[in-house]
């Protein structure tokens, strides 16, 4: 009978007030608790306006606690994609797996917080869009892209998933470290997880 998993989710609430880099090693310290203990994953979300949660990166907090433990899997509980333009994304998560020797797990959503999406000047109530839509550096394509990516990531069409990622709660599996390189690399990975207009490779 397989083994079952124990996991941890870190929102993370803490006073307003309390010294935030106080805040921060008493989190990373609770992730070298959980490694020490024999959990299996742990996750941590992105917020940006609320005052107690502190975490705006979760890349950046998951990179800095794979320094400090040995085996737990580091998940970003989640990136709030209508905040992000995805290609920005993809390499970001990309990166955080190869500095984690392979223990990224992606997690995706539309973000949880409506005044965090006032405060980057998103409707909360409207489509899902990164920034920068209308826009020549970012035109609608990019955001059709985005919806897509977010779809065929959660249901990849007739195959069988096999890396971490999630998406609104949906979990597949896909090694992100395992990804080609070299020239050919953006085209090998469209093809190969339907990322369509994703080059996540990085060139020769």
């Amino acid at each position: 009978m397989a083994r079952l998993g124990f996991g941890a989710f870190l929102a993370p609430h803490h006073p307003i007030g309390e010294n935030p880099t106080l805040q921060f090693r008493r989190d990373l310290k609770f992730v070298e608790h959980l490694d020490e203990l024999g959990y299996d994953e742990f996750w941590c979300g992105e917020h940006h306006s609320s005052g107690w949660e502190m975490i705006a990166s979760p890349e950046m907090f998951l990179a800095a606690a794979g320094e400090r433990t040995k085996r737990i899997k580091l998940g970003t509980g989640v990136i709030s994609l209508p905040y992000h333009h995805p290609f920005n994304v993809a390499q970001r998560m990309v990166q955080l797996d190869h500095m984690t020797g392979g223990r990224a797990i992606f997690g995706s959503g539309p973000g949880a917080l409506p005044s965090d999406a006032h405060t980057l000047g998103i409707d909360p109530d409207g489509p899902a869009r990164p920034p920068g839509r209308g826009d020549r550096r970012h035109p609608p394509p990019v955001q059709r892209r985005a919806r897509h990516h977010e779809e065929r990531l959660v249901h990849p069409a007739g195959r069988r998933p096999a890396a971490p990622a999630a998406a609104g709660g949906h979990a597949v599996r896909r090694r992100l470290a395992d990804q080609p390189v070299g020239h050919d690399a953006g085209r090998q990975v469209r093809h190969r997880h339907h990322l369509a207009g994703l080059d996540v490779g990085r060139r020769a």
